[in-house]
């Protein structure tokens, strides 16, 4: 069975939010429509979850500025993304370990894995469409991961946005050299 894993849609990477990726909120409608066309047998949404005082915020000596606090508007996702509730659908939360960040949707970076894997063990998912925010890092670090999980990947570049247009380019290879497959448009 394949699935599509929405990387991360949340309002405090989408422009507005605490940590924005620019445009991040344009992949809303491509989302939806991948929704829409009903061809995956199950949808898989990432969440970042942090504490308060997670160890990659600036205040706490990490590299972010306070995002996607669990229970915040800015962890919640973007208004316009539409999660079905007809068909099989699970949330996934990362990065509640307050001494460990987490950009993949596998596990974090301390090895502690998330629900992910046991998900699509049990449904018997062997291929994911992925999509999401940043390109860069929550999508590749999921791609990568998923990827060592035996998992044939698809990355449709249409529903990911980065930070960086140098950046997005090098993790694009890096996803490909990998293994991942790089659909660039289905036009």
């Amino acid at each position: 069975m394949k699935a599509l894993l929405v990387v991360d849609v949340q309002k405090d990477f989408c422009p507005g939010g605490s940590l924005a990726v620019p445009n991040g909120d344009e992949v809303t409608a491509y989302i939806n429509k991948k929704i829409a066309e009903a061809v995956h047998g199950a949808y898989i949404f990432s969440f970042d979850c942090h504490p308060d005082n997670h160890c990659s915020f600036v205040e706490q000596g990490g590299p972010w500025p306070k995002h996607c606090v669990a229970g915040t508007k800015g962890f919640e996702l973007h208004d316009d993304l539409k999660v079905p509730t007809d068909r099989l659908a699970t949330m996934i939360f990362k990065g509640m370990d307050l001494d460990f960040d987490s950009y993949s949707a596998f596990a974090d970076d301390g090895g502690k894995k998330t629900e992910l894997e046991a998900f699509l063990k049990a449904y018997d998912i062997t291929e994911l469409d992925v999509v999401g925010l940043a390109t860069e890092y929550c999508v590749k670090f999921s791609v990568l991961d998923g990827l060592k999980a035996g998992l044939r990947i698809n990355v449709l570049m249409e529903g990911c946005r980065g930070l960086s247009t140098k950046d997005i380019n090098a993790a694009t290879q890096e996803m490909m050299e990998a293994g991942a497959f790089i659909i660039d448009s289905e036009k």
